[in-house]
């Protein structure tokens, strides 16, 4: 949560050292925090809705890029996605990327839900007793390299079906009356088709979604944040600003 918005509701903040921790990202940067605010009521739904509220503890940062970060295993338990989505409302934020679908997530969303498996996997393993963490980071260490085939295998059969068909080719250079021209275009519909104008990666668009969601007490009625946070097939939810 970011620090500035934590105060402006009234939330108070343990700062002490025991409470700033150093958090590592997805991306590899990391950051440390201002502190913890705990027994913080969170809500889902409207005013009229009688879910019990939730009792969370967040990290403080200063100046986050979103006031509120909400963690996916608290939404995938809380079934945020499913039970309160008639909240969502569909976002386009202009970004463009492949389209994907819950049965075909991309290659980067794949690769950041195998880094969190990781890093609570080797969370476990440094739990287990000194004589079984051998056996199980050999284990580990397997898996990370089939994932990692499985993994550029699939890269590779998406960048097979996005290469152009010969017959887009072959239509543009018939299209062109002299001999001279016809070379001419030729080579610029080559030149732009290998630089990645593939149909489907830059029609496609990417889109965002926002959910509302209500914290108790502080303040009367509903509470607009904007987190971005993903559901299980990587695709963004922004909470309103």
């Amino acid at each position: 949560m970011d620090e500035a918005y934590a105060r402006s509701t009234g939330l108070l903040i343990d700062t002490r050292n025991q409470h700033r921790v150093r958090v590592k990202f997805a991306n590899n940067s990391a950051a440390y925090t201002s502190g913890m605010a705990y027994g913080v009521e969170w809500r889902f739904g409207r005013d009229s809705e009688s879910t019990l509220p939730d009792l969370l503890g967040f990290h403080i940062f200063h100046n986050t890029p979103a006031n509120v970060i909400l963690c996916d295993t608290f939404l995938y338990d809380s079934r945020a996605f499913s039970q309160y989505q008639h909240y969502l409302v569909d976002d386009d934020d202009g970004y463009q990327r492949i389209q994907t679908t819950a049965a075909a997530p991309s290659i980067a969303d794949l690769r950041y839900f195998e880094l969190v498996r990781q890093g609570e996997e080797e969370d476990r393993i440094c739990n287990l007793l000194v004589g079984e963490q051998v056996a199980a980071w050999n284990e580990e260490n397997q898996r990370r390299v089939q994932c990692e085939q499985k993994l550029k295998a699939l890269q590779a059969s998406q960048v097979q079906t996005l290469q152009p068909p010969p017959a887009t080719v072959a239509s543009q250079h018939h299209s062109v009356g002299s001999s001279e021209s016809h070379a001419t275009t030729s080579q610029n519909s080559s030149a732009t088709i290998s630089q990645g104008s593939s149909p489907g990666l830059s029609s496609q668009k990417r889109h965002r979604w926002r959910i509302k969601l209500k914290r108790g007490q502080s303040t009367s009625g509903t509470i607009t944040t904007g987190a971005s946070v993903y559901d299980r097939v990587g695709r963004a939810f922004r909470l309103p600003t």
